[in-house]
């Protein structure tokens, strides 16, 4: 008998299913996933803008993963990227982290219409969405403090959002 977290978790995700990988970045510390078909939405200063579908954004401990290796990471946000010296360092810049310099090279290799394939969750809210290209991400909330650790968007008429977080 499954644990009813992992079950809302996976009825919820389900949707992701044979959905293409559509775009993947930060805002802050922050990773965004952007999946399925593309669609106009209007953004936060009134402007149509063209996303994916479904949207996943990632508060807590991530890694990408492909095979053995580990492709890019939630730490990584907080090393500088190749050649940039730890004093003319700082995090949040965009293009300064190693996440920003790995993830250039993550699109290139993913841009091949990249689908998920399967998605499963874990008692603690943990989430692994694996995608035909072998790729998959490992979301795991590693803290018990009572915030957000994730939250899955669907866009559309009515944006629904389902969130996971320690006490849910």
């Amino acid at each position: 008998m499954k644990n009813i977290i992992i079950e809302s978790i996976e009825e919820e995700l389900k949707v992701l299913v044979e959905k293409p990988l559509s775009n993947i970045g930060r805002a802050g510390n922050l990773l965004w996933l952007s999946l399925g078909e593309k669609i106009v939405t209007i953004d936060i200063n009134g402007c149509e803008v063209l996303k994916g579908k479904y949207a996943l954004h990632i508060q807590c401990s991530w890694r990408l993963t492909m095979g053995s290796r580990i492709i890019v990471g939630s730490q990584d946000f907080y090393i500088p990227r190749t050649g940039l010296s730890e004093n003319d360092f700082n995090w949040d810049i965009q293009g300064q982290n190693r996440f920003d310099e790995k993830i250039k090279e993550f699109k290139k290799m993913a841009e091949s219409k990249t689908k998920v394939v399967e998605v499963s969750a874990d008692e603690f809210g943990g989430i692994k969405i694996s995608f035909d290209s072998g790729i998959r991400l490992e979301v795991f909330p590693e803290d018990s403090l009572e915030e957000e650790f994730w939250r899955f968007i669907e866009f559309g008429k009515k944006s629904k959002h389902f969130v996971v977080f320690d006490k849910m």
